[in-house]
């Protein structure tokens, strides 16, 4: 199973909240979801840099990690969008909305990874989390690519 994830360059104004954002894509392996990542407190090389030591430190056996796909000032907002990451023999991710509100301690910009939560399979009526699973391998291939290399977007 393959993973990518990318910013879509022409950033536009949202018509809806009326901020500047970029579509965004994830695939993992035949899934392919796009998401609107706000360009407001973070730059598109911002999102870059977090998902290179995202996937790096998933890569490097950490038990966690996360994608952060949309986030605001956190000092002012309340929830980011972001996918966490489980390692197991494969790394298990899942899409989530983290509401800081739910947090025993503020959120740390710095160490999104501390804010991770424990892996659940089943929601609190039973229902099955979706998630998706990719290897070891296929996240040090995305990697070794290239692709978030810094650009002037």
């Amino acid at each position: 199973m393959a993973l990518s994830i990318r910013l879509i360059p022409d950033p536009f104004q949202d018509p809806e909240s009326g901020v500047l954002v970029s579509y965004g894509s994830i695939e993992i392996g035949t899934f392919n979801e796009r998401f609107l990542a706000s360009l407001v407190y973070w730059r598109p090389n911002d999102y870059k840099h977090h998902w290179n030591e995202a996937l790096t430190r998933i890569v490097s056996s950490s038990d966690v990690s996360c994608l952060i796909t949309s986030i605001v000032d956190p000092s002012t907002a309340s929830h980011l969008f972001w996918w966490p990451m489980y390692r197991g023999d494969t790394v298990y991710i899942q899409h989530q909305i983290l509401f800081f509100k739910n947090l025993s301690s503020p959120f740390n910009e710095s160490d999104p990874f501390s804010s991770v939560p424990k892996r659940q399979r089943v929601d609190e009526d039973g229902n099955r989390i979706s998630e998706w699973a990719v290897s070891i391998k296929e996240i040090e291939a995305f990697l070794k690519r290239g692709a978030l290399v810094e650009s002037n977007l």
